[in-house]
């Protein structure tokens, strides 16, 4: 049933990459149950293809990644798990965005980072050190790297495109001077222009945290 389901769902539709892990689990489950290698095989070619539908939720993408790389790694597929995991970390920014209070962002931050951990440790089981190391470092710098993200100076923007330096500015200004921010739906909506306005923004996506299967 979870195959028909993929198969009557077109090509980048939301719903895809959830019919896409879902029929990963089944194949997943199959695979444990009657050692059988090639379920497997199907299996983690689902969820990478769940990770590749760019409709998707943030969050749904991440739990793709996070069972593709826990099915290769109890596998011993070192190079696949930590592919699997790089996938969670690409939306790392998606899943932990501006648009949400700073603890809440840490709560998110200590539910998925397990994820930089485990990549790390693949990425040592395959002999790349460092790639452990830049599997760890893209999980420790999310926070940072929002930080930086809003102290960029707008000196060549403001030449090209003022009103958008402006605007730019403005936004960051309530960011900065608000605690509530993130806190309900003004927090949110300052978020969300920050991130519309710059020319690299992506969508902001919904963060609350889902149930592990």
């Amino acid at each position: 049933m979870a195959g028909r389901a993929v198969e009557g769902t077109p090509a980048g539709h939301p719903g895809l990459a959830g019919r896409l892990y879902n029929l990963g689990l089944a194949q997943h489950t199959r695979a444990t149950a009657h050692d059988d290698h090639d379920a497997l095989a199907h299996g983690i070619g689902s969820w990478r293809q769940a990770t590749e539908v760019r409709t998707a939720p943030a969050t749904l993408l991440a739990l793709s990644g996070t069972a593709w790389g826990d099915a290769a790694a109890a596998a011993g597929m070192w190079a696949s798990a930590s592919d699997g995991y790089a996938r969670v970390a690409n939306v790392f920014p998606r899943l932990v965005w501006a648009g949400v209070s700073r603890v809440s962002r840490e709560h998110l931050l200590r539910y998925w980072l397990r994820v930089a951990t485990d990549a790390s440790a693949c990425a040592v089981a395959d002999g790349s050190p460092d790639g452990a190391v830049q599997a760890l470092e893209r999980g420790r710098a999310v926070l940072w790297s929002q930080l930086l993200d809003s102290r960029g100076d707008f000196t060549q923007l403001r030449a090209a495109h003022p009103r958008l330096a402006d605007r730019l500015r403005a936004v960051r200004h309530e960011l900065d001077n608000h605690p509530e921010v993130g806190t309900g739906l003004w927090g949110r909506q300052a978020a969300a222009d920050w991130q519309a306005a710059r020319p690299s923004g992506d969508t902001p996506a919904r963060t609350s945290l889902p149930r592990r299967q």
